[in-house]
C-alpha cells in the first residue's frame, strides 16, 4: 500500500531557497545561448561535508560577456567578477594565466560560500547567485555522487552471423 505523504516530498529537488551555501566548483566552461550570446558557466555544488539544506544540489553561476567591454575585460567578460571568484576561491594574488580557459581549469574543486536570490525572468523564477565569498569551512572533505557504470563492459554484446531475423 502507498500513501501519498507531500511533507516527504519537500526539500527534494526544485529551487534552491534564498540563502548562503558553502560549495564546491565542480567546474567551468565558456558557452553561448542559442541567440549567440556568449557567457561563462560556472556549476557549483553545494557541499555535503557542511550541514546546510540541499546537499548536492547544483548552482550554476554566470558572467556574461559585456557588450561593451574595456581593456581590462578577460576576452569581453567582466574583469571585476573574474578577480571577485578569483579571490573567492583563494587563487593567489598575482598569479597569471594564459587563457581564459586555464583561469576556468583552476577553479576546479576550489570552495567558496555564495549568497543565493530568486530572480524573475520571463515567468520563470531561478536560484541565481548574487554573492561570492571565501568559504568559511576551506577544509573540502565533499563526497561528488558516482555515477552508475555506462561503460560497453557493462553490456553483454549480442552477435549473429545471419541478422535478418532481426526486428530492426
Amino acid at each position: 500500500m502507498i500513501s501519498v505523504n507531500y511533507d516527504e516530498a519537500q526539500g527534494t529537488g526544485g529551487l534552491v531557497p534564498v540563502g548562503e551555501y558553502e560549495v564546491v566548483i565542480k567546474r567551468g566552461s565558456q558557452m553561448a545561448t542559442p541567440g549567440g550570446t556568449e557567457y561563462l558557466n560556472i556549476p557549483m555544488v553545494i557541499r555535503n561535508d557542511v550541514e546546510q539544506p540541499r546537499q548536492n544540489a547544483y548552482l550554476w553561476h554566470t558572467v556574461w560577456h559585456l557588450k561593451s567591454p574595456s581593456a581590462s575585460d578577460p576576452n569581453g567578460f567582466s574583469g571585476k567578477s573574474i578577480q571577485i571568484i578569483s579571490k573567492a576561491a583563494n587563487i593567489p594574488n598575482g598569479k597569471s594565466f594564459s587563457t581564459l580557459e586555464e583561469w576556468l581549469e583552476s577553479l576546479v574543486g576550489r570552495v567558496v560560500r555564495v549568497t543565493v536570490e530568486h530572480d524573475t525572468y520571463n515567468g520563470n523564477t531561478n536560484a541565481r547567485i548574487k554573492y561570492t565569498n571565501e568559504s568559511t569551512k576551506p577544509e573540502c572533505l565533499h563526497k561528488f555522487k558516482e555515477k552508475p557504470d555506462t561503460t560497453h563492459e557493462a553490456y553483454t554484446e549480442v552477435t549473429s552471423e545471419d541478422d535478418s531475423d532481426l526486428p530492426f
